[in-house]
This record gives C-alpha cells, structure tokens and sequence, in this order.
C-alpha cells in the first residue's frame, strides 16, 4: 500500500515538472514560459499557439444544478458558448439584459434600443450612415412590416429580381400595389407602368381613379390645386393632359396649352380630339375661337364643312315662334336685340327699339330724308372672291357715309392694320329705311295732293262741257 502511494506521488510530481505552473498569492498560472499568473485573475492561462476548451455538452438541460456563472459549450440545438445567469441558460452575444450588442468600431452600435450601421449615436430604431444596404442573395430580398400579432395586415417593401423592380406589396390580399421600374417609370394600381407615373383602377360613380383631397385653403382667391409646368417647352408645341377610352382617333380627347411666345397673347389654351387638334381655342387676348387658334374676337367660329352646316347651327330650347337663338345685353345686363325662331321656318332679327329707351325724339325732315336719299348711288357689282362672279345690288361703304348715312357704316375707307393689311368696311342699310319711309311719306303726301288736285280739275272740264 505504501508503494502504491509512493508511485503516485511520483507520476504527480513530474506531471508538475512538465507543465510550468505557477503559484502566487492563491493565483495559479498555467503557461509554457513560467511567467506569473496575473493577480487580477484566480486562474490565468497563456499561450500563443493553443485554445481553452470549455466542457461541451450537447444541451445544457443535461447539466445537472449549474452554479451562477456556469460556462459550457452546447454542440447541440443552437451550438455555442452558454453561461448560467441563475435563473436560465444565456448564449453569449445573444440579447440579454441592457447590453444587447457589443460596439465595433463605428460599423455597428446598439443604443438605448436604437440600431446604428456606420454612426455610433443611432437616433431611430435603425440608422444607416454613409453606405448602402445590399443584398446578395438570388432570391427577391425586402423589408417585412406587421400587425402587432406579427402576422396580420403585413405589408413588404421588396426588390423583384425577376421583373427588377421595386415592389410595394399587400401581403394580406396578395396585391402588389406600387411599383417602381428601372426604367424609371411608376405605376400605383399596375404593375407594367408605361409613362413615368401612371395611376390605373375601377372608377365609378363618385369614386374617383385619383383624386386631390384639398384638406385646407390658401389665402387667395385663387387656390391651386395642381399644376402641369413645361419651362422648357418650346415655342408651337403643345403640352396637353389626354383623357378618354384609348389614345386613338376620336377614342379619346384633351386639354392643353399652346406656347408661342413669352407673354403673348397669341398663347392659347386648347380643347381637341386625337387626331383633331385645336377644336376650341381661348386666347391670351381672352377671345375664344371654335375652329382656328387666332381668333379675332371674343367669340369666332370657323365652319367645318359637315354636310350643310358650314358655321354656327343652333336649335332654340323653345322650339315656337318667340323661342330665342341668341339674345344681346348691354354691360348692364339689359337686353338690346336677339335671334329668334319666327312663325313656320323663318328668323325674325331684332334690336331694342323700346321707347322708353329713348329720349330727344323729333320728326325726320322730309327735305333732309330726300336729300340724303338722291345722294345715294345703288350699283351693281360682284366680290372678288367669288369666282362665280354673281351679280349683287347694293351700295359702296365710303359713299353711303359720304351721302349722310355714316351710322350705317363701320370703319374708314382704305384703312389699314398696323402690318398693312386692309380694315374693310361694312354697311347695315335698316339705317336707310326711316329716311326712306318719310320720303315715302311726303311723295304720299303729294300724290294725294296731286290727285285731289286731278279731280278738281276734271270736275271743271266737265262742267265747261256741259255749260251751252
């Protein structure tokens, strides 16, 4: 038994003599240069070439009442270092109390629950500085966003390698709502988008495919509530918002704005059809032209030629004499003439004539009427631009004013525009009438004088005769 005991103190002793240890003050080192154990440390192992190995478990519930601060190594189920915090099993670098992460370098941080990538001082839950994120995975890669289940309504923000675009999917009712393509385009409600914004879905009475919701006003009388601006838009060109069934002829229609120059006003904004530009036209000038953009006044329609109708057709709502066409107001409002539907196809045209519209009204001069009149000369003539040369009665403009009747006639003779071109003048001849109607009048007047006189006469011839 002796020898025994003697053999082991032996074998410990050089198990001793080959592995350097060292003790100093209850510290105990365990190296292969005989260096001192630190005193910081119960227990200080060193080497430069060699690793501690921990026990290893395959799971840590196989250790049987672990000590606060236990230190194994689990090969199963989640492999790795664990420590037992006295209550349960913790895996070192795994979340665990208020130190979460661990700080490396400026590349990642965790901060009072915010993430920081690239900044030290994250202020939102997750903060990327100065990089980018990038995936490189062959699969579709996205950020999932979820109810507070974590399941219901959720929502992904993804890139679709397949299609390379930028998704924005309902995951709750298997909808891709937004999509942004390489090729810059976006569609909401599409998934092929073919303009650089397009907006596609199922309008219906009072729900609208899109809409501006103005929630507030602005201090004007004038609020915008959006705006389409071309500042390089050249000069003709038109810049046009186009609605309808499909971009074909007559199958859809627009309105737009026609630029000429910098505050001209021969700008003008335009109502066509595909393939029918400029149907109307309104004007810097604020005149409005129904078949050509130059209007030369308020209103100017130019005929299309459809079948008989060659300008302007008009259907009275009061389809009976009296229903009115066109009625005329002065700036205050009071009506001044109209174009009204006569008794069976006629047209009766009309202008006030009211008297209580009139003050200073005296008799014509029968004298002066005359006058007048005999000054006119009637002629016959046809206009240059008829190449039927059809033969006209009628008077010259310069002549009729010369002869007395300038209220009857507009503009001067040879009267020119600022280019050069001719001012024509017009006549109205209803002018002619009440001069014509006292002349009437008095040549009445004389006839019935003169006849009376006739019959006085031939009283006296028979007389004479009938006198032995």
């Amino acid at each position: 038994m002796k020898q025994t005991n003697f053999y082991h103190f032996i074998a410990i002793l050089v198990l001793l003599c080959l592995i350097s240890t060292s003790s100093f003050a209850q510290s105990v080192g365990i190296n292969s240069d005989g260096s001192a154990p630190d005193g910081s440390a119960m227990l200080d192992v060193k080497s430069t070439n060699k690793g501690f190995l921990a026990p290893r478990v395959s799971s840590t519930g196989d250790v049987a009442s672990p000590a606060t601060g236990l230190l194994v190594y689990q090969t199963g189920g989640t492999p790795g270092y664990y420590y037992y915090n006295g209550s349960s099993w913790v895996q070192l670098g795994a979340a665990s109390g208020a130190s979460q992460w661990t700080t490396s370098g400026s590349d990642i941080y965790y901060n009072a629950g915010n993430v920081g990538i690239g900044t030290s001082s994250p202020g939102y839950k997750l903060t990327v500085q100065d990089g980018e994120i990038v995936s490189a995975s062959n699969t579709d890669a996205g950020l999932v966003f979820t109810g507070a289940d974590g399941t219901a309504n959720d929502m992904t923000f993804r890139y679709d390698r397949t299609n390379t675009r930028l998704e924005f999917r309902d995951n709750l009712n298997s909808q891709t709502r937004m999509v942004v393509k390489q090729d810059g385009n976006v569609g909401i409600g599409t998934t092929t988008p073919g303009h650089i914004f397009t907006v596609a879905g199922q309008g219906g009475d009072n729900t609208a495919v899109f809409a501006l919701d103005i929630t507030g006003t602005g201090s004007g009388l004038y609020n915008w509530a959006s705006s389409a601006i071309a500042p390089n838009l050249p000069a003709t060109y038109n810049l046009i918002h186009m609605i309808g069934q499909a971009e074909s002829e007559k199958n859809s229609g627009y309105i737009g704005f026609n630029f000429q120059e910098n505050g001209s006003d021969a700008n003008f904004l335009t109502f066509g059809l595909f393939n029918k530009n400029n149907i109307m036209n309104i004007t810097g000038a604020g005149n409005v032209g129904i078949g050509l953009t130059n209007p030369g006044g308020k209103l100017h329609i130019a005929g299309f030629g459809y079948g008989i109708v060659t300008g302007i057709a008009m259907s009275p709502v009061n389809n009976t004499a009296g229903g009115h066409y066109i009625t005329f107001h002065d700036a205050a409002g009071t009506g001044i003439g109209s174009i009204e539907r006569g008794a069976g196809n006629t047209v009766v045209y009309s202008t006030s004539s009211d008297y209580r519209l009139k003050e200073n009204v005296v008799n014509i001069s029968a004298n002066q009427a005359k006058t007048r009149l005999m000054a006119l000369r009637p002629v016959e003539y046809n206009y240059i631009s008829d190449t039927n040369k059809t033969v006209i009665s009628g008077f010259l403009a310069h002549e009729m004013a010369e002869a007395g009747f300038a209220n009857g006639v507009t503009g001067e003779k040879d009267a020119v525009d600022k280019d050069g071109k001719p001012i024509y003048q017009a006549i109205d001849t209803k002018y002619l009438i009440p001069e014509m109607v006292k002349v009437i009048q008095e040549q009445q007047a004389e006839i019935e004088a003169l006849k009376k006189e006739l019959n006085e006469l031939k009283k006296m011839m028979q007389y004479k005769k009938q006198k032995p």
